[in-house]
């Protein structure tokens, strides 16, 4: 899947450089970062292909769409919390 990400901009206003992600089809990925950097916002954008209509003004171009899902694990899943790991991943 190849993604382009156009900049937009951060927490601190500073304008983001484009980037041009390609992710072999099959392969995870993981954004880190420290609190407040931005990766949830980053992973929403992507998720719904933003057009520049985001809090980020970032714009999402997908040039080759995979099948495989795009998925968020928040910190605040509390719901999950009385579930075992093999139940959580079957969900």
């Amino acid at each position: 899947m190849k993604i382009i990400i156009y900049g937009g901009h951060g927490r601190n206003k500073e304008k983001e450089p484009v980037k041009k992600i390609e992710i072999p089809v099959g392969r995870i990925v993981s954004i880190i970062g420290q609190t407040g950097s931005g990766k949830t916002q980053l992973i929403n954008d992507i998720n719904c292909q933003a057009n520049r209509n985001t809090i980020t003004n970032r714009k999402i171009v997908f040039e080759k769409l995979s099948k495989n899902h795009i998925a968020l694990i928040s910190q605040h899943n509390m719901f999950l919390t009385d579930l075992q790991v093999g139940e959580f991943l079957e969900i």
